[in-house]
């Protein structure tokens, strides 16, 4: 978020500008004070959890919170996005406070408005962060240059913090902001594993195009992820704009795993998630375990739900499907 994106949201979704420069204050300041202690060494994987935007992130997420010990970037992390690991150990205080009254439980519907969620402990997209080691101002396909100097180690400790404040736990983060560099991330951080959430198209681009009338009151506002070539896209009418976005997100995503281990890498179908959440969290559970210890997991089923199905126009179907088989 910057002033400008802020000033186009309709009144339901802008920010409180003072709040949020109050925070990055804050934040900066924590971010700025560096540990003496040695980095702590990974005990669990990371799960990286990516796809396109409305393909079911967020509901994956919320998932694995509810049934999997893992750690988690809560919408209490989250405020503390200069010094996370301090946000991990605030977000664990305040839930053994709360006596598990507050806490999550499988049997929570989860909820969600175009993926933020309302849940003090829910899981929270987490760009601040991400923030702190890219720079995203021209796009979330990073250059050459930009991975190269980028603070890879900084971000592993901070990850490493997080995971141990976490009671080494896997550490299992939102990944939409970074899907359009995988492989850098495989690289420096060989700890990943990815989740990969797949649905639709046609159904995750209508979804694209009600997130931005419903964010901006414009369909022709950007909303969310700019793939490579998105200046390129710049120009044309929301529906093909939307349909080359989301076809530019998927290559990015494809082409950032091609080189990852297929040991790695677990696909999440959106319909599997709806319908049999817990076959999935299983799944997920056993790609962690693959990679480290077992994961503690609730024994109360997760509720499954009906997939949604938009009615998707045919003129934005035929644009998704042109823009998939063009050329990138």
């Amino acid at each position: 978020m910057n002033a400008g994106e802020n000033g186009q949201r309709v009144p339901a979704y802008r920010k409180d500008e003072r709040l949020e420069a109050a925070l990055r204050g804050w934040n900066e300041a924590l971010a700025g004070q560096r540990r003496e202690a040695p980095a702590p060494a990974f005990t669990a994987p990371i799960l990286l959890v990516v796809g396109a935007p409305r393909s079911g992130t967020t509901l994956l997420m919320q998932h694995l919170s509810r049934a999997l010990g893992v750690t988690t970037a809560d919408n209490i992390v989250a405020r503390f996005w200069g010094a996370p690991a301090l946000g991990v150990l605030v977000s664990r205080s305040l839930r053994a406070q709360a006596g598990g009254a507050a806490a999550l439980t499988a049997d929570d519907a989860p909820t969600s408005d175009y993926g933020v969620t309302r849940g003090v402990f829910e899981p929270h997209e987490f760009g601040y962060f991400w923030q702190r080691f890219f720079d995203f101002s021209a796009g979330h396909a990073l250059s050459e240059g930009s991975l190269i100097t980028a603070d890879w180690a900084g971000l592993r400790r901070e990850l490493a913090d997080m995971q141990a404040a976490g009671e080494g736990r896997p550490l299992c983060l939102k990944g939409v902001a970074v899907s359009q560099m995988l492989a850098a991330l495989a690289t420096h951080l060989p700890e990943v594993c990815f989740v990969v959430t797949d649905r639709d198209p046609a159904d995750v681009a209508h979804s694209m195009l009600r997130a931005r009338e419903a964010r901006y009151g414009d369909a022709r506002t950007w909303w969310s992820v700019e793939p490579a070539g998105q200046s390129a896209m710049a120009a044309l009418p929301p529906v093909p704009q939307v349909a080359a976005q989301l076809a530019g997100i998927l290559r990015g995503v494809e082409d950032g795993l091609s080189g990852v281990d297929p040991a790695r890498v677990l696909r999440v179908a959106y319909t599997d998630l709806c319908r049999t959440p817990d076959v999935v969290i299983a799944r997920v559970a056993a790609l962690a375990e693959r990679f480290g210890p077992p994961v503690a997991r609730v024994d109360a089923p997760l509720p499954p739900q009906t997939p949604s199905t938009p009615n998707v126009s045919p003129e934005l179907r035929a644009a998704v499907s042109r823009a998939l088989n063009e050329a990138p």
